[in-house]
C-alpha cells in the first residue's frame, strides 16, 4: 500500500495522498482494469483483505474486465500509483422489478486505511454515472453492513436478484436477453417430458404387482451457527437511474 503519512515519524499519523499531500485526495481517478493492467495486483490485494480468495482466482476474475460486462474499476489516488479501492459491474440475469436494462454492482470497497474520507461516495457516484452512460436503467446490489449508506444515496430495499460476472453470458447476448426478458422458464417441464412422465405413471399404475418404494425423508438441516456473520442479514437494494 503506497501513500505517505502526515507525521514525519514512520508508522505514525494519518495516511495522506503522495500526489496532493492531502488526507483526502483532491483528484482521484477510476481506471478500467483492462486498460490499466498494472492495477490488477494492488486491487486484488485490497479486495482480498476484505473478501479472501486465492491470488490466482482473484487475478483471473479481474482480468476478465472488458468494455461490456463484467467491468472492473480501480480507485487510484492522484499520485498515479496508490490503489485504495474499486467496484465491479456484472449481469443481472433475472430482475423481479420491471426494468428492461438493469446492471449489478459488486465489490464496492475502500481499503480500511482510507475510509471515512468520502471515497465510498466517489465510487457510488461514478458507478451511477457510468451505468447511465452505458445505457442501464437500474442498479442492483446486496449488502450486509452498508444499508444506511446506500439508502442515503437513494437505494431502496427490494427482492433478491441473480447477479453474475459470467463470461459465458457475456459472450452470448441472446441467452442473456432471453433470461432478462423471462422467456426461458427452466422450471417448467417440456410437453415431451410431461407426456413421458404421464406414460410412466400410467404404466406403473396398470400393474398391480408394481410397488414404488418411498424415498427416505430428507436429513434435518444443520444447526444454525451462532456467529455474528451467520446472524447478519443480507439486504438486497436497487435504484432506478
Amino acid at each position: 500500500m503506497s501513500g505517505g503519512r502526515e507525521s514525519g515519524e514512520p508508522g505514525v499519523g494519518v495516511l495522506v495522498c503522495l500526489g496532493c499531500h492531502s488526507k483526502t485526495c483532491l483528484n482521484p481517478s477510476l481506471l478500467k482494469v483492462h486498460e490499466n493492467r498494472w492495477v490488477v495486483d494492488p486491487l486484488g490485494d485490497v479486495l482480498n483483505s476484505h473478501w479472501p480468495r486465492s491470488k490466482q482466482n482473484r487475478t483471473e476474475t479481474l482480468l476478465k474486465s472488458n468494455d461490456g460486462l463484467p467491468l472492473h474499476f480501480a480507485l487510484v489516488l492522484c499520485d498515479g500509483k496508490t490503489v485504495i479501492g474499486g467496484y465491479s459491474f456484472a449481469f443481472v440475469v433475472h430482475s423481479p422489478v420491471t426494468t428492461p436494462h438493469p446492471v449489478g454492482i459488486e465489490n464496492v470497497l475502500v481499503s480500511s486505511q482510507w475510509r471515512g474520507r468520502n471515497y465510498g461516495t466517489i465510487l457510488l457516484n461514478h458507478a451511477q454515472k457510468t451505468a447511465t452512460e452505458m445505457g442501464f436503467d437500474a442498479i442492483y446490489l446486496s449488502t450486509k453492513d452498508k444499508h444506511d449508506f446506500y439508502a442515503h444515496h437513494g437505494f431502496i430495499d427490494g427482492p433478491s436478484v441473480t447477479i453474475t460476472p459470467s463470461t459465458t453470458l457475456a459472450s452470448n447476448s441472446n441467452v442473456l436477453t432471453l433470461l432478462q426478458n423471462q422467456q426461458i422458464h427452466p422450471e417448467q417441464p417440456s410437453v415431451a417430458t410431461s407426456e413421458a412422465a404421464t406414460a410412466a405413471s400410467t404404466s406403473i399404475g396398470s400393474d398391480p404387482s408394481s410397488k414404488i418404494t418411498p424415498c427416505p425423508p430428507p436429513a434435518p438441516p444443520p444447526p444454525r451457527l451462532s456467529t455474528k456473520s451467520a446472524e447478519q442479514k443480507l439486504y438486497w437494494m436497487w435504484k432506478h437511474l
